[in-house]
């Protein structure tokens, strides 16, 4: 797919090729439907379950939608109505994918509110002492190496 993205018009973009891209796509769906359905039936405790429940609930809701509203944009196609209902209900349905996450995490308790707040003050002042770090050194090196130009005359 890096290709495809950096370089689009190039021979080794997938866009020049539509069946190795349709195959390569489907094999990537297809691996990621597959390993979660063996991670909810052989890994995944009653907790996990439910919440893939969730989350497959909010992803199928959202595609399942986008597909009856495209369907119903290529059955009228010269209504501009539906063409924008369509694009709507994209940006409404897509929605539904967070939103399952979210009661998903909520709803089951996956947060530690404590351990996020911890990590988040640690690598917070970890992150501002490196870029302190980082810019007092480069003014510190700046000004041992940079030469003060002698007034010529």
């Amino acid at each position: 797919m890096a290709p495809t993205l950096l370089i689009p018009y190039s021979f080794l973009s997938l866009w020049q090729h539509p069946l190795l891209n349709a195959v390569l796509s489907a094999s990537i769906v297809g691996a990621l439907v597959f390993a979660q359905g063996y991670r909810y039936k052989r890994v995944s405790n009653a907790a996990e379950r439910q919440q893939t429940k969730w989350v497959v609930f909010g992803t199928v809701a959202a595609l399942g939608g986008y597909g009856l509203f495209t369907a119903l944009d290529l059955l009228l196609q010269s209504a501009m109505l539906a063409s924008l209902l369509g694009n709507t209900a994209f940006f409404v349905l897509m929605l539904l994918i967070p939103i399952s996450i979210a009661v998903a995490v909520l709803r089951h308790r996956l947060y530690d509110i404590d351990l996020i707040i911890n990590r988040t003050l640690v690598y917070g002042l970890l992150t501002a002492t490196l870029v302190s770090l980082y810019f007092g050194g480069i003014v510190v090196l700046q000004r041992m190496f940079v030469l003060e130009a002698a007034p010529i005359g």
